[in-house]
């Protein structure tokens, strides 16, 4: 997967399923910009919008899961509905868009972008005690 439209369920509507429950996805669009799709490039982490020649990285923008839209933006201009797009939330995005077989990849790669550190949850198993 190189670039894809997206086409996803916000995290938070995700979190609010109940169990048997379906949901269609939604297309997320520009703020404001009629024919305002976006798409996401896996190779580079940037989100493009052809409508108005918008295309900045995945942590650059702003979305509004209530009316399905981002917008390129800062922390400062998180208003109305609006937040920074983080981590979380791609994952989720990323999740819904790939293939599970490139999901681990894909995840690696976003932690370098959002600049969030690896867990180290189980220990090495050369530093594990042997009785």
């Amino acid at each position: 997967m190189e670039e894809v439209k997206l086409e996803f369920i916000s995290p938070t509507k995700l979190d609010e399923l109940q169990d048997g429950e379906s949901v269609n996805k939604e297309i997320w669009i520009y703020d404001g910009i009629e024919n305002g799709e976006l798409i996401l490039n896996t190779n580079n982490w940037v989100i493009s919008c052809v409508a108005n020649n918008e295309s900045k990285s995945v942590d650059q923008w702003l979305v509004n899961e209530e009316t399905h839209t981002m917008k390129v933006g800062t922390q400062e201009e998180a208003t109305g509905g609006y937040r920074m797009l983080d981590y979380q939330f791609a994952v989720s995005m990323v999740g819904q868009l790939c293939e599970a077989k490139d999901l681990v990849t894909y995840l690696q790669s976003l932690q370098d972008v959002f600049k969030v550190g690896r867990r180290q949850s189980e220990p090495n198993e050369t530093n594990r005690k042997t009785e």
